[in-house]
């Protein structure tokens, strides 16, 4: 089940990946 969760979590990443980065790079 744990497996599960994390796969589920993957794409909600990925996909948020783009704007965290750029909200990490502006931070800096």
């Amino acid at each position: 089940m744990e497996n599960q969760e994390k796969i589920m979590m993957m794409p909600r990443i990925g996909d948020m990946a783009p704007n965290f980065e750029a909200v990490t790079t502006k931070g800096k």
